[in-house]
């Protein structure tokens, strides 16, 4: 027998098998990994959506806070933009209690919540009750002696995550609302 020849025995083919469990072995660690990642990315997604909705509600609070003797006028806009609003001949010449006014700042900070958050909406209403409902759907009590509230939703579903409000048939929303 020459030393290069090995007679055959039960040891042919433990290597590969060996090989193949390391193989699987470091698959499933490495898919339980990729778990972790993307969990992450949805809690970090929705932790700057959360955030930006909070800097966005409270930019309409300090306008709000601006003009607080029209507060009324704002929860009961049209949110209806006027071309030339904010200039010295438009809406800016009237009295302080415009309407076109107000309802152009309402529709621009709406237009700002859709493009910087998905189905982005904003209200701004008089209520006792926590945020509910989706965009544009909102349930304010409306009392006279309710606070003045901003109420601002996003839709969650794009990145998976479990939102807090939900309509039936209809798209999972968070939300986050800020007292005046």
């Amino acid at each position: 027998m020459s030393a290069q020849t090995k007679p055959l025995g039960r040891q042919n083919g433990v290597t590969l098998l060996e090989v193949l469990i390391a193989i699987v072995v470091l698959s499933i660690g490495m898919l339980g990994m990729l778990g972790i990642m993307m969990n992450s990315m949805k809690l970090t997604t929705s932790s700057n959506y959360r955030s930006t909705a909070a800097q966005q509600a409270y930019s309409m609070a300090d306008t709000l806070k601006a003009n607080i003797a029209n507060w009324a006028t704002y929860t009961t806009s049209s949110a209806t933009a006027v071309g030339g609003c904010l200039t010295a001949t438009g809406c800016l010449s009237a009295s302080n209690n415009n309407p076109s006014l107000i309802g152009t700042e309402i529709n621009m900070w709406n237009e700002r919540l859709a493009t910087i958050l998905p189905s982005g909406a904003g209200t701004v209403c008089r209520d006792s009750s926590p945020t509910d409902g989706v965009p544009g759907g909102w349930q304010c009590s409306g009392g006279a002696g309710d606070p003045y509230v901003i109420k601002v939703c996003w839709d969650e579903a794009r990145i998976g995550a479990t939102a807090t409000t939900t309509a039936v048939g209809l798209q999972a929303y968070e939300c986050i609302r800020v007292n005046l």
